[in-house]
């Protein structure tokens, strides 16, 4: 069974992915000792967000970028999310133009921060536009940072290459 749809969540996603074959189990043993016990530490979403993103070496985003020899690239972000957050919650690594996003006729970046603040500037995107503008791969970038700070007050980061490397 295929798709047209660009992306599932939920009971959805679970369905399809039943659907085509793959195995799937109890949400429950997804979860750590060790998030169950950061997690009874910051009850409280805002609290713990707050902690999350004021500590250094809180979140882990993982994120790559690549060109080959014929000028294609490719993105890659993968996050350990945030803690206490809403049930449904879709941040902005999934999200095409926000936590990633690859193009090769200007380039492919990928994204790390507050997902909710990557999310409301397509940060991916954004870069990737200044890139297109005509700006320098750095330049692209502390732009795109610069207006995230100062339209949402959100912070990250970004790694970014065009095709030419």
């Amino acid at each position: 069974m295929e798709t047209d749809h660009v992306m599932l969540t939920g009971q959805g996603a679970n369905l399809f992915a039943e659907s085509i074959g793959i195995n799937t189990v109890p949400t429950d043993t997804l979860v750590t000792a060790y998030e169950r016990r950061e997690w009874e530490k910051r009850k409280k979403y805002v609290t713990g967000v707050k902690e999350l993103f004021s500590s250094q070496g809180g979140h882990d985003t993982v994120g790559a970028v690549a060109v080959d020899s014929c000028g294609n690239v490719a993105c890659a972000t993968s996050t350990g999310g945030i803690r206490h957050k809403m049930v449904g919650r879709v941040g902005d690594s999934p999200v095409i133009g926000a936590g990633g996003y690859a193009d090769n006729r200007s380039g492919a970046v990928s994204c790390t921060g507050h997902g909710e603040s990557i999310l409301k500037v397509t940060l991916a995107r954004l870069i990737i536009f200044n890139i297109e503008q005509g700006k320098e791969v750095q330049e692209a970038v502390e732009l795109a940072l610069r207006c995230m700070a100062e339209r949402v007050r959100g912070w990250g980061g970004a790694i970014a290459v065009t095709p030419a490397g």
